[in-house]
């Protein structure tokens, strides 16, 4: 019988893990994003340690068609915050998320950031964090734009490192007895969208999956001897089929973990649409804009909810109750 995993350390990440994710995140053919990491970097100064570039925009190879999503890691809040409360807000319940508008070759860039310190970060990416939307972020592509110095480089690269490992462990116990690199990566982004708002439509998920595949084939047969679980692969399949011998515990506390990602999610997902409205201009614009992307339920921002956001998230939430984007 195959025991639970412990978490892993810096000694359990496999050295050709660390060394595949380093060729792969070392960003290149991203001039245009230059004076978005200048503005960041003139804004937050020395506070900032490093900014990734992830999301749709990397993936299309094209940071002028939609909206560009970065994470800014800084080295702590107080540092990087104006006031104590946006501080407070971003340690609580992180990270704080920001809008910003950058032209570059007569051509406007718009930017979503992220703001986390580099201790939450390497704390979200690893099994400390419960909830996936670090470890199954980062399991992802991504790329490094800025880093401050050669620590954090490494730092950054052994954080998305354990966010492979993570999500490896906690979504092997829910696959088939057999599986394909693909077919494990489809599965473990699926359960960590249904932990969030709500989950996102099948063709959206079959997108990202198509978009990151060789990515994540590249990395995940690094990845899998440090799960802990026993894994053979079937020889003489292509792509790798890959057999798992995981006992019935494991799996149903699997199962069970993720229906409470769900709950988790949801309730996490609420409050940082409500912080939303106070971490940056536009905040109601945005938190509408996020639940039509991920539910396609569309509310229309008024006047009134844009001057009092407080009590248009309030009314927005029974809206979005009513109309059903919330399961």
């Amino acid at each position: 019988m195959v025991t639970t995993p412990q978490k892993n350390s810096i000694a359990d990440i496999p050295p050709l893990l660390l060394s595949e994710i380093e060729k792969r995140v070392t960003a290149s053919g991203f001039d245009d994003l230059t004076p978005v990491v200048d503005e960041i970097t003139g804004k937050y100064g020395s506070a900032v340690k490093a900014i990734l570039f992830y999301g749709s925009c990397l993936q299309k190879a094209d940071v002028y068609d939609g909206l560009v999503d970065l994470y800014v890691i800084v080295d702590s809040y107080h540092n990087a915050c104006k006031s104590r409360v946006a501080a407070v807000f971003n340690r609580l319940l992180p990270p704080n998320v920001y809008y910003l508008e950058v032209t570059e070759n007569d051509r406007l860039i718009r930017v979503k950031y992220a703001v986390i310190s580099l201790d939450q970060f390497q704390k979200g990416c690893s099994e400390k964090w419960f909830h996936s939307s670090l470890w199954a972020r980062f399991v992802q592509p991504s790329a490094i734009l800025y880093v401050s110095d050669e620590e954090v480089r490494i730092a950054v690269i052994h954080s998305i490192a354990r966010a492979v490992i993570t999500f490896l462990k906690r979504v092997i116990p829910c696959a088939s007895d057999e599986f394909t690199a693909m077919t494990l990566y489809a599965q473990g982004l699926a359960l960590s969208y249904r932990a969030e708002l709500r989950p996102e439509k099948q063709e959206r998920i079959k997108k990202l999956v198509e978009a990151g595949v060789e990515w994540f084939n590249a990395i995940c047969v690094h990845a899998l001897s440090a799960t802990g679980y026993t894994l053979n692969p079937v020889p003489g399949t292509d792509p790798q089929v890959w057999q798992a011998d995981i006992d019935a515990g494991s799996r149903r506390r699997c199962r069970f973990e993720w229906r409470l990602r769900q709950v988790h999610g949801k309730v996490l997902s609420v409050l940082r649409l409500f912080k939303a409205a106070f971490t940056f201009s536009g905040g109601v614009d945005y938190a509408l804009w996020k639940i039509d992307r991920h539910s396609g339920v569309n509310i229309e921002a008024t006047p009134f909810m844009r001057r009092h956001p407080v009590l248009a998230m309030l009314i927005l939430w029974w809206r979005v109750l009513s109309k059903g984007a919330v399961r």
